[in-house]
């Protein structure tokens, strides 16, 4: 596994450096020089021929990587103007002689104190700005000569590069403190940031790497990307039997597509066998859609099941072996009664989702049996008492909150899903892509991670929401790269899972 899979808090960050010095596996210095290299390579990827660049510079670490890109660039032809935020005493050692390196090249340095100069060289024209103000350690708002520094790369900045972080960010949460730089580039030193996978500061990280600095590979943390090597589905039988029989729990006379495309994503993601439990109006509309289902007729009342219901379905609970529970299926009252008494002795394993979380949200007792909750956004506020805009802020605290709460994994929808497993790191889903943003694409989902439930019923079962997330995002990029990112449905991308199956079999 690639150390670049592992993603560490700023904290965990300055543990594993610290660490790695004192096994003497590598020095300070050495890290620097690598991060100022590595940083370099991205500048003559954007600037294939020299050109002039401002290097805002702080008086830390960052600033020292700033200074090695400085030094890198003088003596490959660029023209370096190095804008510190701070005064020579303030410097750290290894900034300081950084420095001391940059300006023997040939690098301009301009302090703060200069003053006027430093207003000449925030206003004149660069092809390439560089942020090396702050990086990981901000743990405030910005102030003084850093916060001026942050004002001019905003108000002056159309092409930036940032080091580790734009400056302005908390790395672990992506929350701006302050102004925060907006950077073009960002070059992610080491391993990745959390900031980098919630949506709340995309805007500010711009097209972003992660990039080596010769880092020890035993790095263990609390979250990691989701790694195709680990996520392959489960061999295919010969036998329709042999792959599962998913069962779908879903939809109303108001929500009848929400079946449709559960039922779609649980064939389309190989389930043997898929039946769809449901009223009649549903039952019809995805019989004109998947004939290759089977259907399990439901009493109604008043457009949605009916608390009668219970008796009927309970009796599937022997012959299916996984479930889904909740896409359109409304919060009406007969609902919770009939979620209620099926939900009392089922063991089933079973994909809890939407209407079913909401449920669940209002106090409704999960199954006994094993669970994945696949909530977005808005309905893990729900569940977690708060509101969306929190969740939002930080996800990964979002998905370890629900799981502790509810005791079962986890998959948080959205923008680079995260799932929280028991004793597992946070898997973060880097496939995927805004033309995702789409109705029915968690309906979808929820029947693909049921296939895999239903196909694979071993003790490793909690990795099916991760594979699934993975599987899903897959066949969003082939879509995308096929039809275009904007305007496809849920129901174009369930087409594609099978095509993304044959890449995650490989």
């Amino acid at each position: 596994m690639s150390t670049n899979s592992w993603i560490v808090t700023a904290a965990e960050m300055r543990d594993i450096e610290a660490r790695a010095v004192a096994l003497g596996e590598i020095t300070l210095e050495a890290l620097m020089e690598n991060a100022g290299r590595a940083v370099f390579e991205k500048v003559l990827e954007v600037c294939p021929s020299p050109a002039r660049l401002g290097i805002y510079c702080g008086k830390g670490n960052n600033g020292g990587d700033g200074f090695v890109v400085a030094r890198l660039a003088q003596q490959a032809g660029f023209q370096v103007a190095c804008i510190v935020a701070a005064d020579l005493g303030q410097l750290g050692d290894l900034c300081r002689l950084q420095m001391e390196r940059a300006k023997e090249a040939g690098a301009t340095i301009v302090w703060h104190d200069e003053g006027a100069a430093w207003g000449r060289a925030s206003g004149s024209a660069y092809d390439l700005r560089i942020d090396a103000l702050l990086g990981t350690g901000l743990s405030g708002e910005p102030t003084g000569p850093v916060a001026e520094g942050i004002g001019d790369l905003r108000k002056f900045g159309w092409q930036v590069l940032a080091i580790d972080v734009p400056s302005g960010l908390d790395a672990d949460t992506g929350q701006e403190l302050g102004v925060a730089v907006q950077a073009t580039w960002t070059v992610c030193l080491g391993l990745a940031k959390p900031y980098l996978f919630h949506d709340v500061c995309r805007d500010l990280v711009g097209e972003w790497a992660v990039v080596d600095i010769g880092l020890p590979h035993q790095v263990r943390s609390g979250a990691k990307l989701a790694n195709l090597a680990e996520l392959k589905p489960p061999e295919r039988g010969r036998q329709k039997g042999d792959n599962g029989h998913v069962l779908i729990v879903a939809g109303s006379s108001r929500y009848r597509g929400a079946a449709t495309l559960a039922t779609l994503g649980a064939l389309r993601a190989g389930a043997g066998l898929v039946t769809v439990a449901a009223i009649e109006p549903v039952i019809q509309a995805v019989a004109a859609q998947v004939p290759e289902a089977i259907f399990l007729p439901l009493p109604e009342e008043n457009g949605a099941i009916a608390t009668e219901a219970a008796q009927t379905l309970k009796i599937q609970m022997g012959k299916v072996t996984s479930a889904v529970f909740g896409p359109g299926l409304t919060t009406a009252n007969s609902v919770r009664s009939f979620l209620q008494e099926v939900w009392r002795d089922w063991w089933t394993p079973s994909v809890i989702d939407a209407d079913a979380l909401n449920l669940v949200a209002e106090g409704l007792p999960l199954p006994p049996g094993l669970n994945i909750l696949t909530p977005h956004p808005g309905e893990a506020a729900r569940l977690l008492k708060t509101e969306t805009k929190v969740v939002q802020s930080d996800r990964f605290t979002a998905a370890r909150g629900l799981l502790s709460r509810y005791g079962w994994p986890v998959v948080l929808k959205g923008a680079y899903t995260v799932s929280a497993i028991a004793d597992q790191p946070l898997f973060v889903n880097p496939t995927g892509n805004a033309g995702m943003a789409t109705g029915g694409m968690g309906d979808v989902l929820s029947g693909v991670i049921a296939a895999l439930l239903s196909a694979d019923p071993n003790p490793h079962v909690p990795l099916a929401g991760v594979t699934g997330a993975y599987w899903h995002g897959l066949a969003g990029d082939l879509c995308a790269k096929e039809l275009g990112e904007i305007g496809f449905s849920a129901s174009d991308l369930a087409h594609f899972l099978p095509r993304a199956r044959s890449i995650l079999s490989t």
